[in-house]
């Protein structure tokens, strides 16, 4: 090869290598879109941080007005009970008087006055005053009694209803910390979904160009050299089968595997329905918001289709709480690697 067609070779690769060195290097816009990418991506993982924080203080309050909720339940039962004995005791009384006072009307004895004037003589007279002022003092204990009984049936009638209210407003104060809260969860979730895949992009799209431009490069050397050397032939055919770099992606997937645990305390859950467990609908699951949002359906391998209503301070990260009627289940059930797929 003579000194002509090297020169032109060398110029010619000379011009490709500052080519391909402009084609790597890349453009402002690109960097500074990375660059903003992950800066963002920096100030909502700090948000989703201190989200979490606050999400412990929101669940540690929901245990406590769980707890509340399932004491006034119970309070109610009592209340209840104790009100159905008060009403009964009262209709009791109420009978009494009333067949005491039947059976003087059947005996003819219309009135107290009657019962004096029909005395025979004066110490029968006395007994029989006697006889009426205990009757008349029985009667007024009586019917004070029966007021007093009453006015104690008003009374639990208003604590019951008082509780109610409370029950009522712990219920609606739950129902709005979980709306409120599955909505933050959500929102931080796309937003930072949102902000990862773009940056992931960027990168990708880097690397990509970087990759391409470092293959050219050395492909460029190889013909350089194998021109200096007078062996551009053979040297184009041990370059021609270098290999790139493959890209690894990860895939998504629907299905998870997370760690599960179980229990069988029925009462009231953290969004204020009743606990349930039911093989052939769907039962009731405590969940981690920030992992698997509230009011999720959900099936479970080994489980079945269960609802995510319910929460709890140690239920964090990939832990679940799955709901069982009996503990002999719960035992039984222990604790378990699950897989999971969100329905909706």
């Amino acid at each position: 090869m003579n000194k002509k067609i090297i020169s032109v070779v060398m110029m010619l690769i000379l011009t490709l290598t500052i080519n391909v060195n402009t084609f790597a290097a890349p453009s402002t816009n690109q960097t500074s879109e990375l660059e903003q990418a992950q800066s963002s991506k920096k100030a909502l993982q700090i948000q989703v941080k201190n989200f979490n924080n606050e999400l412990d203080k929101v669940l540690n309050k929901i245990d406590i007005n769980k707890a509340k909720m399932n004491d006034i339940a119970q309070d109610i039962n009592k209340t209840q009970t104790k009100l159905e004995i008060v009403e009964k005791s009262a209709i009791d009384q109420e009978d009494l008087f009333e067949k005491r006072a039947r059976a003087m009307y059947i005996n003819s004895v219309d009135s107290y006055l009657e019962v004096l004037l029909a005395s025979t003589s004066f110490s029968d007279l006395i007994s029989r005053v006697d006889t009426l002022e205990r009757i008349i003092e029985y009667d007024k204990n009586l019917i004070a009694k029966i007021e007093e009984q009453r006015t104690s049936i008003i009374k639990h009638k208003d604590t019951l209803t008082n509780e109610n209210n409370k029950l009522s407003a712990l219920k609606t104060n739950n129902e709005i910390i979980l709306t409120k809260l599955s909505k933050d969860i959500k929102e931080h979730k796309v937003l930072l979904s949102n902000v990862t895949k773009k940056e992931t992009k960027l990168i990708a799209d880097k690397n990509a160009k970087e990759l391409a431009a470092a293959k050219i490069l050395k492909e460029l050397e190889a013909i350089k050299t194998a021109t200096l050397s007078r062996q551009l032939a053979s040297s184009k055919s041990s370059t021609s089968n270098s290999d790139a770099i493959p890209i690894d992606l990860s895939k998504s997937t629907n299905y998870f595997i997370m760690q599960s645990t179980a229990y069988s305390m029925g009462g009231f859950t953290s969004s204020g329905s009743r606990t349930t467990r039911n093989p052939n609908g769907y039962s009731t699951i405590a969940v981690d918001p920030s992992v698997i949002p509230m009011g999720s359906k959900v099936y479970i391998e080994g489980y079945g289709y269960a609802i995510a209503s319910d929460t709890g301070s140690a239920i964090k990260n990939n832990l679940i709480d799955v709901f069982f009627n009996t503990e002999a289940e719960v035992l039984n059930w222990g604790r378990r690697d699950v897989r999971i797929r969100i329905i909706n």
